[in-house]
């Protein structure tokens, strides 16, 4: 695996090292809250059908060997890696806002166009679907690892790295709704009986 693919691979979870305090949040329909900042469940709901419909479309066309994923089936891994993203995107963002470290589009595209170039005909199709992201998703997982290694640089190491955003952690106030798991410290964990089928009578907006 190239130092792209591995890189994007360890952003999708680059801030569950570190433990979240889980609270039911204020708002019906919510599905996590980082300062205010909120997710609904419908939103989340859309993120899980977007990533199952890129992968079902590209193993398809690409005749992938990795098994479909069906819409109205058991999406509760999905379903934690597109929170367990979403907080992560937020938690560096906010280290990077405070650090002043900023991110360019144009570096994004750069680190995507250099993954790309490691595919037939430059299509990252195949390694979307086969990892679990969107193109919007994977766009969010790049940021992270680009101010990761800043970050990392600035910090002077990988420890004091982690104290920057653990001190976030502790300054941001994040809430998970309990029917989808409980933070710890390896990250999101399922703990209420419905988060195997998360979509089930879900909570009007």
């Amino acid at each position: 695996m190239s130092i792209f693919r591995r890189v994007l691979v360890a952003a999708a979870t680059a801030a569950t090292a570190v433990a979240l305090t889980a609270c039911e949040p204020d708002q019906v329909g919510t599905a996590v809250t980082v300062s205010g900042d909120r997710l609904s469940v419908s939103d989340l709901q859309g993120q899980v059908m977007a990533v199952v419909e890129l992968r079902n479309e590209a193993i398809e066309d690409y005749e992938l060997g990795i098994p479909p994923l069906n819409p109205g089936g058991d999406l509760a891994e999905i379903q934690q890696s597109e929170l367990e993203r979403w907080v992560a995107s937020h938690l560096f963002e906010s280290v990077a806002a405070d650090l002043g470290i900023e991110i360019s589009e144009a570096e994004v595209d750069e680190f995507l166009d250099q993954l790309a170039a490691q595919f037939p005909d430059g299509d990252i199709t195949p390694f979307l679907a086969e990892q679990g992201f969107t193109e919007d998703t994977v766009r969010a997982a790049v940021r992270i690892q680009l101010i990761n290694d800043q970050l990392v640089q600035a910090a002077g190491g990988e420890a004091p790295a982690q104290e920057a955003v653990a001190s976030a952690i502790e300054r941001l106030d994040v809430d998970v709704n309990p029917r989808y798991g409980a933070w710890t410290e390896t990250g999101l964990s399922a703990e209420s009986g419905s988060v195997s089928r998360p979509f089930e009578a879900a909570a009007p907006e």
